[in-house]
């Protein structure tokens, strides 16, 4: 399963393997803005505040998660950088 998506800054990408109601996998974000070798004061919330990522500096414009988890559903994604928060949906190609 692959899922992607964008709000004016970030962009996503979520790919998963399923397996029953397990699943694992692995988020990735882009900062389109880049214009340096640190991305700061960066936090991303996905499943609805159940999973959350928080920290000062990342390495590079990109931003890689593991992901696990069963019965989940991953759709929402909220990034919060330097004050200025984007929200967008993660969904297949087809919808």
């Amino acid at each position: 399963m692959v899922l992607t998506g964008e709000s004016d800054s970030w962009s996503g990408e979520y790919t998963a393997n399923i397996n029953g109601d397990k699943e694992s996998g692995k988020f990735i974000f882009g900062y389109k803005n880049a214009t340096g070798k640190e991305l700061k004061n960066s936090e991303i919330t996905t499943n609805e505040g159940k999973r959350v990522r928080k920290e000062g500096n990342y390495k590079g414009a990109i931003i890689e998660m593991p992901s696990s988890c069963s019965g989940c559903a991953v759709t929402n994604v909220e990034i919060k950088r330097n004050d200025k928060e984007e929200t967008f949906h993660l969904k297949t190609k087809d919808q």
